[in-house]
């Protein structure tokens, strides 16, 4: 998992609180990736984080293009996808603002699954997971 800075949270400076994640470290130059367009639901989730308890910060339209910078193992909510779809592999946005599960990204954008003859079918591509791009 990715280390974590912490820092008190400042607006109850009076009372104890929990400490807030400002900073994680690890992964590498920026790089993008398309939203999937493939199977329903269409598009990707932008989640807080990658455990089981994250929540949706917004959700990005099929063939959008995100820039990422690096990647990380947490929890796997598309455990029953295909191969490498079927990974606890999450890439963290390049301005911080969330995560994306590598079932909803690929290298290029894509079409939906039924409009091409699965010979002709192009731009299924896992997003690859260098090892320079790993967030420890």
């Amino acid at each position: 998992m990715a280390q974590l800075v912490l820092r008190d949270n400042p607006d109850k400076p009076e009372k104890p609180s929990p400490a807030v994640a400002v900073s994680v470290a690890g992964g590498c130059s920026p790089f993008i990736v398309w939203s999937q367009n493939e199977w329903e639901p269409y598009g990707v989730k932008v989640m807080t984080d990658t455990t089981v308890t994250r929540t949706i910060v917004r959700n990005v339209a099929p063939n959008d293009i995100l820039e990422v910078s690096g990647w990380q193992k947490g929890f796997n909510p598309h455990a029953g996808n295909p191969g490498e779809f079927g990974r606890p592999i999450w890439f963290r946005l390049a301005d911080g603002s969330g995560w994306l599960h590598m079932a909803g990204v690929r290298t290029g954008s894509t079409v939906h699954e039924d409009d091409v003859p699965k010979d002709e079918q192009v731009g299924h591509f896992a997003v690859p997971t260098t090892p320079e791009c790993e967030i420890r």
